[in-house]
């Protein structure tokens, strides 16, 4: 964003500053004679709806990219107000428009589907223009290698990929994890304390998903709940295998057998032997890739933004 001269402001957040935070942003949008808010992620919506409404902004969107609400109850009823302010609500899969509907009933008007989206070409050209090697991990050229980006969180279903390691704990694999969270340092030991130790590799936090694709031969995103799965568009676009989690936004993407193996409730020992399957069944592996990469196309972020652009103009 700076690269193309837009400015950006970071406000620090925090449940203390928040008054002080709302006026500033009023302030600030009032100032500057924004015409429209779009506000992501859970509190966003409700520093950013209501200092709009302050400094009377025209156009407010509220983009929602979770299924689970996690605001306490006795805040609802003064989240749907806030809501009502908005000329838009988007959510990123019919599962979380579903989800929302049932927490704040009457916004159906306003409420549309707006799928995640990447930039296909770019990349793909940081996928094949990878220098990333299998060695940098201590990884053979003949082990087969399993990845899964994303936070670690109790809906993304980590603990089921480890009991799924274990029953492939004789087999020539290696799991590949990037990100972080509050469950990080439970999986470690979970990992440790089943002797998986030399299964698993912890790559932390990775701005590098592109480059690192190109060393996995399968994605996994062992997910129980999900809002869309970006890992799984990501793993599309540049033609990896997926096994997934047959749940929420995942289903909206992907269709079992034909562009990816999707798992009822991430079952370990399904996905175990859809690993099994996938090592053995390189035509499996190549059907899936070729179908994957076409579907991507759907979810390119030019296609998305134009979309975007359309539910705008109709407002």
């Amino acid at each position: 964003l700076l690269q193309n001269g837009i400015d950006i402001e970071c406000l620090e957040l925090s449940k203390i500053n928040f008054p002080l935070k709302l006026f500033d942003l009023s302030f600030k949008l009032k100032k500057k004679d924004f015409d429209i808010v779009h506000t992501n992620l859970n509190y966003s919506d409700i520093l950013g709806l209501s200092s709009a409404n302050f400094a009377k902004v025209p156009l407010k969107i509220s983009h929602i990219h979770s299924i689970k609400n996690t605001f306490p109850l006795w805040s609802n009823p003064a989240r749907r107000k806030i809501l009502k302010s908005a000329n838009l609500v988007l959510c990123v899969s019919n599962s979380v428009s579903a989800n929302f509907a049932k927490e704040y009933p009457g916004l159906e008007q306003i409420t549309h589907i707006l799928y995640n989206g990447i930039d296909i070409q770019a990349f793909r050209k940081r996928f094949n223009e990878s220098k990333v090697l299998r060695s940098e991990f201590s990884i053979s050229s003949g082990e087969f290698v399993c990845f899964t980006a994303a936070n670690f969180k109790e809906e993304k279903g980590h603990e089921k990929l480890v009991e799924a390691a274990k029953l492939l704990a004789k087999e020539n694999i290696v799991f590949l994890l990037a990100g972080h969270g509050d469950k990080k340092e439970h999986i470690e030991e979970l990992v440790k304390r089943n002797g998986l130790g030399s299964k698993f590799r912890f790559l932390g936090q990775r701005i590098d998903i592109p480059e690192l694709m190109k060393i996995v031969d399968v994605c996994i995103l062992p997910s129980t709940e999900e809002a869309f799965g970006i890992f799984a568009l990501e793993a599309f676009s540049v033609g990896r295998p997926l096994i997934a989690g047959d749940t929420g936004g995942i289903k909206e993407i992907a269709e079992n057998n034909v562009d990816a193996i999707l798992v009822p409730d991430s079952s370990p020992s399904i996905i175990a032997k859809s690993i099994r399957e996938l090592i053995s069944n390189i035509e499996l592996r190549n059907r899936l890739a070729t179908a994957s990469m076409e579907k991507s196309k759907k979810f390119d972020i030019k296609i998305i933004a134009d979309n975007y652009l359309k539910l705008i103009e109709k407002l």
